[in-house]
């Protein structure tokens, strides 16, 4: 008799659009090279699925099969908001029950993204089961040490909740070279639970086309703007101060991302923006093509993290 394949699941359960469809398509390009025998298991929101597709390319037609998650939309007051969230959490349940249950202990689960309520309830989910599974870290990590609001400070709670629950089989993924030591010393984990990379990144085969201009030298902030987490505000107070080499054209301040709506409050015109919002006060991500193109013309980026 013929032996199984190992199978090897790519999950996202809530990115739409563009959102992390760079972590994404990059993930499944190492995950393709790492098993260039197996076909991905895709699970995500159709139209990310169409983002990262961009990214991957031909190569990827047939090594990855896309399974799509249904994400129901609602318009309404709280109430109609609130049930059609526990909806989609049952769906993202019953998706993590299907998977589980059908695979065996030499499958390999990459759970990229999903909210922090289906996170406890899949880390729960999985005691019963000996899937091998690697489960990325974002930004939530932050909550435990800087949650800002009661919404945040449940989102660490809970996380504190799924990372006291030890399995020998569940890993754990952070994005940086930063994180680790601090949440080991804090008790969190133990050293051969996490695994620390660079966050990956698929280039593009044209490359990057550097700016050869001397003057105005371009500086810029990239990715989203959030005044509590990354201190994105300071991009305002720093322009102002220099704003006579801004009139003087030899400097150019930009951002390249989104703007959260905490950021709106500073915002001046010393600050060239490109960015994805429908509104001011509704973030959303530029197309990659856009993105590129600001990155490009940058001559540096510049970042304002607290300590």
């Amino acid at each position: 008799m013929e032996s199984r394949r190992k199978k090897v699941y790519f999950i996202d359960q809530t990115s739409e659009g563009h959102h992390h469809m760079v972590f994404n398509a990059s993930m499944i390009k190492i995950l393709m090279l790492i098993y260039p025998d197996q076909q991905i298991q895709h699970y995500g929101i159709v139209t990310n699925q169409e983002s990262v597709k961009e990214l991957l390319g031909e190569e990827s037609i047939n090594k990855v099969n896309y399974h799509q998650i249904s994400n129901p939309k609602v318009k309404g007051n709280n109430l109609v908001k609130s049930l059609n969230y526990i909806r989609k959490e049952l769906i993202r349940f019953l998706m993590f029950y299907k998977i589980l249950s059908r695979s065996n202990k030499d499958d390999i689960i990459f759970l990229s993204i999903t909210t922090f309520t289906s996170f406890y309830f899949f880390k729960l989910l999985k005691s019963f089961y000996r899937t091998k599974v690697l489960a990325v870290l974002h930004g939530d990590i932050d909550f435990i040490y800087f949650p800002t609001n009661g919404l945040e400070k449940l989102n660490a709670w809970v996380h504190k909740r799924i990372f006291k629950r030890k399995l020998p089989d569940f890993k754990y993924v952070l994005l940086n070279k930063i994180a680790k030591r601090q949440l080991i010393a804090d008790g969190y984990f133990k050293d051969d639970e996490l695994f620390e990379i660079d966050h990956p990144f698929v280039f593009t085969e044209r490359g990057l086309l550097l700016p050869t201009q001397a003057l105005p030298v371009k500086i810029g902030h990239i990715g989203s703007m959030e005044v509590e987490r990354k201190n994105s505000h300071l991009i305002y107070d720093l322009a102002e101060q220099l704003q006579d080499k801004i009139i003087n054209k030899k400097l150019i301040f930009s951002v390249a991302g989104l703007i959260t709506p905490g950021v709106i409050p500073y915002k001046n015109k010393w600050v060239h923006e490109v960015v994805g919002n429908k509104q001011p006060d509704k973030p959303n991500y530029l197309t990659r093509a856009q993105y590129e193109l600001e990155l490009e013309s940058l001559n540096y980026c510049i970042f304002f993290y607290p300590q």
